[in-house]
């Protein structure tokens, strides 16, 4: 069976580490014996200085075996640029979508999955709030047929076009939403800059034509309450 412990080098350093655990703990006692006695206290400064230059010096080596020993993902998104809103005539659903920059800064492949949507009517109680279903996501690399999750590769960034839905028959009426996005990494967390917020506003005149036009949204510097302004709603 393929050995998983940790290679000879973060051995030798965990070694130094329990070592200097010995040094410091010595130092501790004389340092008390010292101020007690006020004894020897200037000849053990060298012994001192040293075992603390090599506390010192440890983390660098510790990171380096860690980096080799510990493989992990580490995937972050960027927010979109556009957001773009759509009715499906087929089920007269509301769809969002939009195209995130996802990269990934670990040493191991990994993977972004639908985590979960909320909309609501800012004007109103939060329990004007709408929920999406995992079911109703849907992601896809450039060029790709959605599905479920999309894989990014070390240090190979990419765009992720994700779309959601909020069910058959949901309405959408005139006045300023917020939208709420969460992707999710491989092992369920939330993915870094989650969930991504975006409040922007419609029209009753864009809401008569979504049938026929898109609202596209444009990412603005304007943030709102942590929420990210979208403007323009050009149909």
């Amino acid at each position: 069976m393929p050995d998983d412990g940790p290679p000879p080098e973060a051995a030798r350093i965990f070694e130094e580490i329990g070592s200097l655990k010995q040094q410091l703990q010595s130092l501790k006692e004389d340092v008390g014996e010292s101020k007690a006695g006020n004894k020897n206290w200037v000849n053990k400064w060298g012994a001192y200085l040293g075992i603390l230059a090599s506390v010192f010096a440890v983390p660098t080596g510790i990171k380096h075996a860690y980096d080799e020993w510990y493989q992990h993902s580490k995937v972050e998104i960027r927010s979109p640029e556009i957001l773009t809103l759509t009715r499906d005539l087929k089920r007269n659903a509301l769809v969002f979508s939009f195209s995130a920059h996802a990269a990934n800064h670990g040493n191991l492949y990994g993977e972004v999955f639908a985590g979960a949507a909320r909309l609501r009517r800012m004007s109103l109680p939060t329990a004007n709030e709408v929920d999406a279903a995992q079911d109703h996501f849907r992601l896809a690399e450039e060029g790709q047929q959605p599905g479920k999750s999309v894989v990014i590769p070390v240090e190979t960034p990419k765009s992720i076009i994700t779309e959601v839905d909020f069910g058959e028959n949901s309405m959408l009426d005139p006045g300023p939403y917020q939208l709420d996005i969460t992707l999710k990494a491989e092992d369920g967390r939330p993915l870094p800059k989650a969930p991504l917020k975006f409040c922007f506003e419609v029209t009753s005149a864009q809401i008569e034509n979504l049938a026929r036009r898109p609202i596209e949204l444009a990412y603005s510097e304007e943030f709102y309450a942590g929420c990210q302004v979208l403007f323009g709603g050009q149909t």
